[in-house]
């Protein structure tokens, strides 16, 4: 798949803040009924790995990550619950290589995975909307971040597939 420009990842994401809660309830029937496994993972990552602080955020940006996607993908496939527990292993072993590495070196290790990433803009955007919101930001809320960017990274590998 191409590398879908900020442009388009801006403006869909314009227009799924702007939906409002009977909007936003339709989309995720959409969501539950073409991804289904992904809408399943990110439940499953929201009940185990989120706070009360930053419950639903897991889902509404998974959501807007598919609407992207799909948006440029019109033959989008659903995505089987097994590659999303492949693509987050894979991305746990990542993790756990890029917490090993010298604390100096992990801005080049992470610069490196975006200039190879093919979908980049879109990670970073996903970056920015996890860490938006967090005026206090506190270790442990990295540390919340990091995982909900586990889960979300991993529903972008698993779309991202031609």
């Amino acid at each position: 798949m191409k590398t879908i420009p900020i442009e388009i990842i801006d403006r869909c994401w314009e227009e799924i803040t702007a939906l409002d809660p009977s909007q936003m309830a339709a989309a995720m029937e959409q969501m539950s009924g073409e991804q289904p496994a992904i809408l399943a993972f990110l439940m499953a990552g929201e009940d185990q790995d989120c706070d009360e602080a930053s419950h639903g955020t897991l889902i509404i940006i998974g959501y807007t990550i598919w609407r992207i996607i799909s948006s440029q993908n019109v033959n989008l496939r659903p995505v089987a619950i097994e590659e999303l527990e492949q693509a987050e292993e894979a991305n746990l072993a990542f993790l756990e290589k890029f917490e090993e590495g010298p604390e100096y070196q992990q801005q080049d290790f992470v610069q490196a995975l975006l200039a190879s990433y093919n979908q980049a803009p879109l990670l970073q955007a996903t970056v920015e909307a996890l860490m938006s919101g967090d005026e206090e930001h506190s270790e442990e809320s990295d540390e919340n971040a990091g995982i909900l960017l586990l889960y979300l990274k991993s529903v972008i590998d698993c779309l991202d597939q031609d």
